[in-house]
């Protein structure tokens, strides 16, 4: 990625994104590694996927992004183990193909989208932001129940209405 960077490549978190990349093919995901670098993200990188599900389970990352197929398992493999963890990642499965079946079989399994490799800085930020950022979300503490009004509960109304 060579001049300066595109305005949509600024970071909207305020907080440093995790993501952890399983990926037999390194030089696939090029465009992840610089956009990670420019915005400071903290991308670790894994080339199997044993060393990725180890990863996985002493790190606990918010984001995972992983190739369909790797050099000792897949993408079903890396969703088996996310399955089995108390906090469970959003993953983003890496493919070539742009089968409609795979999308909606990586959605059935659980996984947060399909991205569709060569892919730009653009869709890598798009989606790798949008799943950290729902992954926030849902550890974030229910809201508080706001206090009932006078008026609230079926007791207050029958009260009320007996006055009326």
């Amino acid at each position: 990625m060579k001049g300066p960077m595109p305005s949509f490549l600024i970071s909207r978190t305020g907080r440093k994104v995790s993501v952890v990349l399983i990926s037999s093919v390194q030089e696939r995901h090029a465009v992840l590694r610089q956009v990670a670098k420019v915005l400071g993200w903290e991308l670790t990188q894994c080339t199997t996927c044993r060393a990725g599900l180890e990863r996985l389970s002493q790190n606990h990352p918010p984001v995972v992004v992983c190739d369909e197929q790797l050099s000792d398992g897949d993408w079903k493999t890396v969703m088996e183990a996310v399955h089995k963890l108390e906090v469970r990642p959003n993953v983003v499965v890496v493919s070539a193909s742009p089968a409609d079946s795979l999308w909606a079989e990586t959605l059935n399994w659980g996984a947060y989208d399909l991205l569709i490799s060569p892919y730009n800085a653009g869709e890598a930020y798009r989606l790798i932001t949008l799943a950290w950022e729902a992954k926030q979300r849902q550890m974030e503490p229910p809201p508080k129940k706001p206090a009932t009004a006078p008026y609230d509960t079926p007791q207050a109304w029958r009260t009320a209405a007996r006055h009326a």
